[in-house]
């Protein structure tokens, strides 16, 4: 074994954490024969256009870049990058302030997902060129990130209410789903969240049931524009939905100190949902205080505010209780959740926690941590986006701004052989096909 070879894989066996109660992997196994990927397409938005440039120039201004923006667009601007595992990119710039991407199953056209925005968009999942633009539910509304296809033809929304001071009753804040038709954007149909400030949306397996992540976050009573901190949440959620009736199936609410933004599902009994607590950033000392190296500046701080250990939580569907996930050291890694997928094949859901480049796997069936990957010491900062690739016992994980970690789906091996480095210029969430 060469040196640099040595010394790779003695790095990359320095990244998981052998916690209580959880298996101990070896992110670095070397495979006796080296595995192939099958090709398949990750996409991933961009945040921060304007720090990449694009054949010398500023990307936000290159022209062939920028094709989808309308003529007097002033808004928020999203590069989108089509990143293949054969090593080929493309990207394009859309007027959207981008969050999540949804792919039809037909892989005819893609649906880039308007965070607390009001332009939405369509586009060619092979050409990224922009195929329509719509608006929201009504004037005032806005995107709430993101969106799911219900069939080829049929794409569901989440939208979120006016930004209004609370008026007291939640009713007033409830966000929609719309139904759309992919191709054009025009609203076909579309019924309540039941739920403030809708995010994420996912179908259940049935294909009759949505099912929705809803912060409760509104603007405090009294007027202003600004959420603010303390966050005002009033009855974060998870809410069921019969899609052709618009009728509401359950709510469970969460408590009013954290956000319910995200979550995924085996089924109507099956569900995980991570919780988010927003605090000002200068309560990081008192995360960081039995640290005694110095660390860098979290960038996932934003508006002078950080996150607070919030635990990821399960579903308890005979109760209406959401029960906290892990404890001890692995809780104290449930800071700032992010992405969080359902693995099929091995009845697994994974997540990330990009604030302390962490990435947990639990059971499905129990909801017990069964590993607790540190992502830092293998060279993967700010584990953000998650995706199973489709067909292939892999999944990905990207860094908020550079790397695409390819793992073992089950072992959860690190497969750096199979991984990529490219730049993503900051993300939430990606998506494979």
């Amino acid at each position: 074994m060469k040196r640099r070879d040595l010394l790779a894989y003695g790095a990359s066996l320095a990244g998981v954490s052998a916690l209580a109660g959880c298996a101990t992997v070896q992110a670095g196994d070397v495979t006796s024969t080296t595995p192939s990927l099958a090709p398949a397409d990750i996409y991933i938005p961009g945040y921060a256009p304007w720090q990449a440039r694009f054949q010398g120039v500023p990307a936000p201004a290159h022209p062939g870049l920028r094709k989808a923006i309308p003529k007097g667009y002033d808004g928020r601007i999203t590069m989108l990058t089509k990143f293949g595992l054969d090593g080929s990119v493309r990207q394009a710039l859309f007027p959207i302030r981008g969050h999540d991407v949804a792919i039809s199953p037909d892989k005819r056209v893609g649906i880039f997902g308007a965070m607390e925005r009001q332009t939405y968009v369509a586009f060619d999942p092979e050409t990224l060129d922009l195929v329509a633009m719509g608006r929201p539910f009504q004037p005032d509304w806005i995107g709430g990130g993101h969106s799911v296809f219900l069939s080829k033809k049929l794409v569901a929304v989440t939208e979120r209410a006016p930004k209004i001071p609370y008026s007291g009753t939640p009713e007033d804040h409830f966000g929609r789903v719309t139904l759309r038709n992919p191709q054009t954007l025009e609203i076909e149909h579309d019924f309540s969240t039941f739920g403030i400030a809708p995010h994420e949306i996912r179908l259940l397996e049935d294909g009759k049931h949505a099912v929705m992540a809803n912060y409760g976050t509104t603007i405090p009573p009294g007027g202003g524009t600004s959420y603010g901190l303390p966050l005002h949440i009033v009855e974060p959620s998870v809410t069921i939905v019969e899609v052709e009736s618009g009728k509401l199936v359950e709510k469970y609410l969460g408590n009013t100190k954290e956000e319910l933004r995200h979550l995924c599902a085996r089924d109507r009994e099956t569900i995980f949902a991570i919780q988010t607590e927003l605090q000002r950033d200068d309560q990081d000392a008192r995360f960081f205080k039995d640290r005694k190296i110095a660390h860098t500046f979290d960038t996932s701080n934003a508006d002078g505010t950080s996150f607070a250990v919030a635990p990821t939580v399960r579903i308890n569907t005979r109760s209406g209780r959401l029960k906290p996930l892990g404890s001890g050291a692995n809780r104290q890694k449930m800071r700032h959740g992010l992405s969080i997928e359902y693995d099929p094949d091995h009845d697994e859901v994974i997540s990330t926690y990009p604030s302390t480049h962490t990435v947990i796997v639990f059971d499905a069936d129990s909801g017990a941590v069964k590993q607790v990957t540190d992502c830092e010491p293998i060279g993967l900062e700010y584990p953000c986006g998650i995706a199973l690739l489709p067909g292939q016992n892999y999944y990905v994980v990207a860094g908020n701004w550079r790397n695409l970690y390819v793992f073992e789906r089950g072992t959860h091996k690190l497969m750096r052989e199979l991984s990529h480095y490219p730049i993503n210029f900051g993300h939430s969430h990606i998506v494979a096909v």
